[in-house]
């Protein structure tokens, strides 16, 4: 795992004066996609796309997020076939996340 830590000096200033003061922040695992993962392989198409997604991947039991570009979750499920149908989604750009077997990947689509 990928330690690092780093001290920052923050000054938050407001009508009644200001205030500095550090912040020590500490990373103790990367975040993201996961490239030795078994995930990396699967092909996600047409991007963009209309109502519905295809998956190709031989892996089972994969859990989907879909989440709105500001980070709302806005639907989630297990892929049980090949396609996802984002249906009634308004046209722009979503964040999908796979995970497997606590791997994940982060694929941005959109939307047309």
């Amino acid at each position: 795992a990928v330690t690092a830590t780093a001290t920052y000096t923050v000054t938050a200033t407001n009508s009644g004066g200001s205030i500095t003061f550090n912040i020590v922040i500490t990373v103790d695992e990367s975040l993201g996609t996961i490239n030795n993962s078994e995930l990396s392989s699967l092909l996600i198409y047409p991007n963009p796309f209309h109502d519905t997604i295809n998956i190709k991947t031989e892996i089972e039991d994969i859990e989907y997020n879909l989440f709105t570009i500001d980070g709302k979750q806005i639907e989630n499920g297990t892929l049980l076939s090949a396609e996802i149908r984002f249906k009634n989604l308004p046209n722009g750009v979503y964040i999908l996340k796979l995970t497997k077997d606590k791997q994940s990947i982060i694929r941005r689509l959109i939307k047309k």
